[in-house]
């Protein structure tokens, strides 16, 4: 599953990307998403298909649904 399947308030914890390309794989070293990043699924944005999400214990970010679609987890 990716983290866009992730139901609000769930965690879920990083196994792999869809999108290999460089931009993308410096966007998940910017945001210190890794293999094995547990990630918690704070809110999903109707609008927009949007995600806010809580990276480790203290980051929150809300990302594009594109990003949420890309990174692979497991519950």
């Amino acid at each position: 599953i990716t983290v866009i399947d992730v139901a609000p308030g769930k965690s879920c914890k990083v196994v792999g990307v869809r999108d290999t390309s460089a931009s993308f794989l410096r966007y998940l070293q910017k945001l210190n998403i890794s293999i094995g990043t547990v990630i918690k699924m704070v809110d999903k944005i109707d609008f927009d298909g949007s995600v806010n999400l809580l990276i480790g214990k203290n980051t929150r970010t809300t990302v594009s649904k594109k990003f949420a679609e890309s990174v692979l987890v497991e519950l």
